[in-house]
């Protein structure tokens, strides 16, 4: 929960507006989602270092992420073409984030 306010507080900083926290739909859960040149789902790591949250990072999830966008997209602009990229945020012990742009590709 205190990851995803620091991230959230980290794109605000950056001009992202929020559209949705903990959006789920039926492929599954999105943790974030910001409006900035494009649709950004974000994707909230926490552990002790970047390099372990990263490794929670697991395929099966990745493609219910990529599922999950798509749903977004459908339901709040009636189209899936619509510029997005996927993130994650790599959130460790201090509380330092570390954002991996366009990390599902």
């Amino acid at each position: 929960m205190f990851a995803e306010k620091a991230v959230v507080d980290h794109f605000a900083r950056l001009g992202g507006r929020l559209l949705a926290e903990r959006w789920r739909g039926k492929s599954g859960e999105i943790d974030l989602v910001f409006q900035m040149e494009e649709v950004i789902f974000v994707d909230v790591k926490a552990s002790a270092t970047h390099e372990r949250a990263l490794a929670a990072l697991q395929t099966l999830q990745i493609k219910r992420l990529v599922h999950a966008g798509e749903e977004f997209l459908e339901a709040h602009f009636c189209s899936s073409l619509v510029a997005a990229r996927f993130d994650v945020a790599l959130v460790d012990q201090e509380m330092q984030i570390r954002i991996v742009e366009n990390a599902l590709l």
